[in-house]
């Protein structure tokens, strides 16, 4: 048997979690809806693992850049906030079909 050396999560350092965190939050597993409303919940749960992890994820701004509109007033708010000057993607559901807006002026429909 091999020796596999098992490392701790306390043991990275802040880039790889970011990474991590990054490709947590950003992964496109489900269509471009279902990313849209899992990726919030995702960079929030990150936030709530420990307190490591919550100034981590609270200094990483593209974490909090997928907005849609079924959220909260004040989570958006927080969102945009955390977002500081990373690109957006805005997303809203408009007479039954998704519209996403993203801050390069792009717009893309499912």
């Amino acid at each position: 048997m091999k020796n596999v050396q098992v490392t701790h999560l306390d043991d990275l350092n802040e880039d790889v979690l970011r990474v991590i965190m990054n490709l947590a939050v950003h992964s496109m597993e489900h269509n471009l809806h279902e990313h849209i409303l899992q990726s919030p919940q995702t960079a929030i749960r990150l936030s709530h693992v420990s307190r490591r992890f919550r100034l981590l994820a609270l200094s990483s701004s593209t974490l909090w850049t997928n907005i849609h509109g079924s959220m909260l007033p004040e989570a958006i708010l927080a969102f945009l906030e955390r977002s500081r000057d990373a690109d957006l993607c805005l997303s809203f559901v408009l007479d039954n079909r998704h519209v996403e807006i993203l801050t390069d002026g792009n717009t893309a429909e499912d």
